[in-house]
């Protein structure tokens, strides 16, 4: 297997434009889907006011709980649309990954395909851990609460340190447990016991570098446009300055392509690399027992 950046500096660029793609088209659904229901809602409300005279109070405080009822019931499919997106994305992004991984090789379609395949499955592991997490979060937050009322809210600074190791952790299983799925092709119970599994090993220091890598790569391809970016806009406002007030046009019209290549390609890059970063490192803490071309 070629080294990291290796891999990155090969298909990093067609990660980044894919991941963008598939994004991009995930969101147009949510927010095409969003603009149909809100039409609708528009369409029942111009409905009920032109025969609004003509109703009883009773009716019209019927149609006012059908209201709310069925806005209720768009906000949660907006809820369950925004889960299978955030899978399809994922399962997107690690079933490219996989294909650069393991046949040093990577196709715009496979983003699609492997995120429809996996959709389903990475959405339910996501519901099992929220279930799984849930309490656990509440039990970190209650004696946070409870501790800020009695002793002051000081005390929040000193059991701040706890919190976050605890959000690393969630972090950590969050990242691997949809690339151990995707990489393995499991089932979604089996791949939260495997999850686990590694989780509570020797591998646990591994799992939580891999985290911790993942984050400082992303956080470096953003910071790295940044300065650019940075550098750019600040000689355009030291030429309105010191040249004339016209090149704050010139500051306009720098911001407008540096926008466009943050959101289409410095951003998805970052998901992309964190995202092979986490796969590249479970190659080689993954389990010697597991076949190898899962």
């Amino acid at each position: 297997m070629a080294s990291f950046f290796t891999l990155v500096r090969k298909h990093g660029l067609k990660l980044a434009l894919t991941t963008f793609l598939g994004i991009a088209a995930s969101y147009a659904v949510i927010y095409g889907g969003i603009l149909i229901l809100f039409l609708i809602f528009l369409m029942m409300i111009g409905g009920v006011a032109s025969f609004e005279d003509s109703l009883t109070p009773e009716a019209m405080f019927g149609f006012g709980v059908i209201g709310i009822i069925l806005l209720i019931l768009a906000y949660l499919v907006i809820i369950a649309v925004s889960y299978l997106v955030q899978s399809f994305t994922m399962g997107g992004i690690y079933g490219m990954g996989k294909e650069v991984l393991l046949e040093n090789r990577s196709e715009i379609g496979t983003f699609f395909s492997q995120g429809f395949r996996y959709m389903w499955r990475l959405t339910g592991q996501y519901l099992l851990f929220c279930l799984c997490w849930a309490p656990l979060y509440f039990f970190m937050i209650f004696p946070f609460a409870i501790a800020s009322e009695l002793i002051g809210e000081w005390v929040v600074f000193i059991l701040l340190p706890f919190l976050a190791v605890f959000f690393f952790l969630v972090m950590a299983l969050f990242l691997h447990a949809p690339a151990i799925l995707v990489r393995d092709d499991l089932r979604v119970l089996e791949s939260m016991k495997r999850t686990f599994r590694l989780f509570f090993s020797s591998s646990f220091g591994s799992v939580c570098l891999s985290t911790l890598l993942a984050g400082v790569a992303g956080l470096v391809v953003n910071v790295a446009f940044l300065l650019v970016a940075g550098l750019i806009i600040g000689f355009c406002i030291l030429l309105q300055f010191l040249v004339h007030e016209g090149f704050v046009v010139l500051t306009m019209v720098a911001g407008i392509p540096l926008g466009l290549a943050y959101m289409v390609i410095v951003l998805p890059l970052s998901m992309a690399v964190a995202c092979l970063l986490i796969l590249y490192r479970y190659e080689r803490i993954r389990p010697n027992d597991l076949p190898q071309a899962a």
